[in-house]
């Protein structure tokens, strides 16, 4: 299974090193750590497979723990169930499946698990004032 980020569906920004979601269709908004938000920007370039964003979590952030998968299936899952992320069969296109890594190490990066927050509505929040 691959996974890829739907623009037309999730506006993003990312604010002081962490990620601003907004659902278009619910309208609402989440916020990402920032090993969460590095991984929503790897995603918003390319289609990726929970390995391969495993390997590419090591790449980019010196550190990482080798054993990944829980933090990183447990991330992708809220992700898809908030309907943030779209997913992919991996025999859809075949030049999906050999992601490049692009970015270079980042010694600064300290990693941490991926973490999505939900802040509600927007349309609430705008509502009351806050």
């Amino acid at each position: 299974m691959r996974f890829c980020v739907n623009d037309d569906r999730v506006a993003w920004r990312v604010v002081d090193g962490e990620g601003v979601l907004l659902h278009a269709e619910t309208s609402a908004y989440f916020g990402l750590n920032r090993t969460g938000t590095l991984i929503w920007q790897q995603l918003s370039r390319q289609t990726m497979s929970a390995d391969d964003l495993a390997g590419w979590i090591r790449h980019r952030i010196p550190g990482a723990p080798a054993d990944l998968a829980g933090d990183l299936g447990a991330f992708l899952a809220q992700l898809s169930e908030l309907d943030l992320l779209d997913q992919a069969d991996d025999h859809e296109d075949p030049s999906l499946r050999s992601p490049t890594i692009e970015d270079e190490p980042d010694a600064d990066t300290v990693y941490e698990p991926p973490v999505v927050m939900p802040f509600g509505e927007l349309e609430k929040l705008i509502l009351s004032g806050e």
